[in-house]
C-alpha cells in the first residue's frame, strides 16, 4: 500500500480502487478504468461527453434546486424550463429529435442483430440430441 493512503482502501497495481466488477475497475483520481488481467486503460462516458459535448452553461447555484427535485421526484416538470429561460416549443422539437436518433439506433441495432442471427443460423451446425 502507498504511504500516506487509509489502510481500509484497496489497491490493484499501486492504483487506488474506487470501484470495481469482476473485469475492471475504477481510479477516481485519474478517472481511468483499467482492465485488470491486461492494465489496458479505458475511456469513461463523462469524458468524452466532456471532449465533445456542449458546455453545460447554468450557473451551479440555479442548477443545484433543480438537480435536487429532479432527483428526488424523479419527473422532469415543464416550469424548470421557465426557471432557467428555455423556450418549451424548442425544447419538445430537441427532445423529439433526441427520441427519432434513440428509435434510428434501436432500429439500425436490430437489423444488425437479425443480420447476425441469420448468418449464425446458416452457419450453424445442428446436432441431433438422442
Amino acid at each position: 500500500m502507498p504511504a500516506g493512503h487509509n489502510k481500509t482502501d484497496k489497491y490493484f497495481n499501486n492504483i487506488k480502487i474506487d470501484k470495481e466488477n469482476d473485469v475492471c475497475f475504477f481510479n477516481d483520481e485519474q478517472h481511468k478504468y483499467y482492465n485488470k488481467e491486461t492494465m489496458q486503460t479505458y475511456i469513461s462516458c463523462t469524458t468524452i461527453i466532456g471532449k465533445y459535448g456542449q458546455e453545460f452553461l447554468l450557473p451551479a447555484d440555479v442548477f443545484k434546486p433543480i438537480k435536487v427535485s429532479l432527483l428526488s421526484t424523479k419527473k422532469f416538470d415543464s416550469k424548470i424550463l421557465d426557471t432557467i429561460d428555455i423556450d418549451k416549443n424548442q425544447f419538445e422539437l430537441k427532445k423529439q429529435e433526441i427520441l427519432n436518433g434513440y428509435k434510428r439506433a434501436s432500429e439500425d441495432a436490430c437489423k444488425k442483430g437479425i443480420q447476425s442471427v441469420a448468418k449464425w443460423s446458416k452457419d450453424a451446425v445442428i446436432v441431433k440430441e438422442e
